[in-house]
């Protein structure tokens, strides 16, 4: 089903192009086309609609606007083939009317009002009947005084009854977006998003976005009105920057993954009302390595594209459906497709389309009656999402709701009664991002942590913000290699103001001695260092370990004093390093030399020894000669 829709949509808007490709060559000298700038979302009997459309500049004041009430569409097919002028049904009611004829502005408006009636003579040529309810097409058409074909387009009405019982609501699931970019309009498309959310505030929604934004723009006044009135949008759990999940967890930087999304909960909390922890919705297309991460950290529901499923007969089911891959299994709404927009559409026109659409299904589909649909505004068209809005707000017989309430209704069933399931797709890249510098900066900057005080940490924190951020799913590599690299660089920087005592030959005149050392900090705060002094032939009494102490490094030169023993007469190296506390990063290093003269502990026992035996072997001589 979904499959032959696509080729018919496909057909459709070949069609289109192809019958107005034949259009007079007047058009294709106007400097614009024909287009409605606004309409009445919908009318009941005796109610009107109004036309606001743009007509091509320069038209000759002979040439005829001619406007056509068709029979109401039978189905969604038919629908989709009158969106684009084909296989519209019986004629109902015609207006024609010279271009002198009509009021139209210096901007080349024209205002048309058409009104609803069941009288089966209209006595007025703007009186249309239409008895029934149901989704009309309506053809207009610029023609020249010899019924040349200049300009046309199809728009629609949607004629409603006067009971609201009448007509079983189409339960709808809005999802809008918005996510992070760096185009010029963004702050302004960002607000505008605000706006709107604010203006439809009583809409039930599911709101996509990374928690950074909300926290970015809270004191934009836009956002103040929104929150403060927020009544029926929910916001979906989310990282506090857009990440790839599944490809932080393989790359072991699950801790990272777990804090940004821990860090974007704690962001929405503040905010707003936060849709249940089981709740995922993906609005661009995904698969299974995503699937399967989201599985394994506790979502049970998802609201994903058709494109992230494996193709079968029908990818727009309008029930939820359980969704599998071989580890995991989701319930999940699928986004639907509504009629696509047309190159000439205003945002205005493409919402009314839509709402045509819709109502197209409540009116024709039997139950269940159910749809999921991405409303998100795009950057050349941020007014679409207002307008649709406004249109649902004014149809009764569409029920918005919040994801969060529909993933638990009714499961879509085969035939046979079996839950309806689809399968996730496998496209994993074998591309795996290079995260080695992004691992040695944050071993640097957890060695300059260890190094300073609370209260000088405010660039480690900066850096370390900026670091986690790093692994935003927006950012190119060269971008996240950058900011990398400088905090690399930062505290290689920081710790190249940290001078080892200087070269140089230390005499020792005695077994133990307290010698000093001198260190220089060049920078303005105090830094805490590892001293570490390793020889075969020295130990430091004064070390618990005999090798390292803690010290602390206060702006300039400092001499401490430590006590050395050595364990040998004669001329040997000492290294001595400084490292960062946590023992992670080698901050400066020198070698000295020890030159020991006093005899050692096994020295003076070997010198007692041979000036005993020689005393003994003087006595033993000395007798020996008295004796003779």
């Amino acid at each position: 089903m979904r499959t032959k829709r696509k080729f018919l949509k496909s057909t459709i808007l070949i069609l289109f192009f192809l019958t107005f490709a034949t259009a007079n060559n007047a058009a294709a000298q106007s400097s614009n086309q024909m287009s409605i700038v606004t309409q009445s979302f919908s009318a009941r009997l005796g109610e009107s609609i109004n036309l606001k459309i743009q007509l091509p500049s320069l038209l000759p004041s002979d040439n005829q606007l001619i406007i056509t009430v068709h029979e109401p569409v039978l189905d969604e097919q038919a629908f989709l083939f009158s969106t684009i002028g084909e296989k519209l049904g019986g004629v109902l009611s015609s207006a024609t009317s010279n271009i002198s004829e009509l009021e139209i502005s210096e901007n080349g408006i024209a205002n048309i009002t058409l009104q609803i009636t069941e009288e089966e003579e209209a006595f007025d040529q703007y009186l249309i009947r239409a008895v029934r309810l149901g989704v009309y097409p309506i053809s207009l058409e610029l023609r020249t005084n010899s019924q040349e074909l200049v300009d046309g387009l199809i728009t629609h009405l949607i004629r409603v009854p006067s009971n609201a019982d009448e007509i079983e609501p189409l339960q709808t699931i809005l999802i809008d977006s918005v996510n992070l970019n760096s185009t010029k309009s963004f702050d302004k498309s960002v607000s505008s998003w605000f706006a709107t959310l604010h203006k439809h505030q009583s809409v039930p929604m599911s709101l996509v976005a990374p928690p950074k934004l909300f926290k970015d723009f809270q004191n934009t006044p836009t956002f103040k009105l929104w929150q403060q009135n927020n009544q029926s949008h929910e916001l979906i759990r989310a990282s506090f920057v857009p990440i790839d999940e599944a490809l932080l967890t393989n790359a072991g930087l699950d801790t990272e993954a777990s804090l940004l999304i821990e860090k974007g909960l704690e962001a929405l909390n503040s905010i707003g009302s936060v849709a249940p922890s089981t709740l995922w919705i993906e609005t661009n297309p995904t698969d299974v390595s995503q699937f399967d991460a989201r599985w394994a950290r506790g979502i049970r529901h998802a609201v994903l594209s058709s494109k992230s499923l494996v193709a079968t007969d029908n990818l727009n089911p309008r029930q939820p459906v359980e969704i599998q891959s071989q580890n995991s299994l989701m319930t999940a709404l699928i986004f639907d497709d509504l009629a696509p927009r047309q190159l000439r559409d205003s945002p205005h026109s493409a919402a009314h389309r839509a709402l045509s659409h819709l109502a197209t299904i409540a009116f024709t589909q039997q139950s269940p009656k159910f749809i999921t649909l991405d409303i998100s505004p795009d950057e050349a068209d941020s007014k679409f999402t207002d307008y649709l809005l406004e249109g649902i707000s004014s149809l009764f017989f569409i029920e918005p709701l919040i994801a969060s309430e529909a993933v638990g209704k009714p499961l879509a069933v085969t035939e046979a009664g079996v839950p309806l399931q689809y399968e996730i797709k496998n496209t994993t890249s074998a591309m795996r991002p290079d995260f080695s510098v992004y691992r040695k900066a944050k071993t640097h900057l957890s060695a300059y942590r260890s190094m300073i005080r609370d209260e000088d940490a405010t660039d480690h924190d900066n850096f370390s913000q900026q670091l986690l951020y790093s692994l935003s799913d927006d950012l190119k590599e060269l971008e996240q290699q950058t900011t990398w690299r400088t905090i690399i660089d930062y505290v290689r920087q920081r710790s190249s103001l940290l001078d080892a005592p200087p070269e140089e030959t230390v005499q020792m005149t005695s077994r133990s001695a307290a010698v000093p050392f001198s260190f220089q900090n060049r920078s303005k705060t105090a830094l805490r260092v590892e001293l570490r002094i390793i020889s075969e032939k020295i130990t430091v009494e004064d070390f618990d370990d005999g090798e390292t102490t803690t010290l602390v490094l206060e702006p300039g030169i400092t001499t401490h004093r430590f006590n050395l023993r050595s364990l040998s007469s004669g001329s040997f190296p000492i290294k001595i390093e400084l490292l960062s506390p946590n023992g992670s990063l080698v901050l400066s290093e020198t070698q000295s030399v020890i030159r020991a003269t006093a005899p050692t502990g096994v020295g003076l026992a070997l010198t007692l020894g041979a000036a005993i035996f020689l005393a003994i072997w003087w006595i033993a001589d000395s007798r020996r000669r008295r004796s003779q």
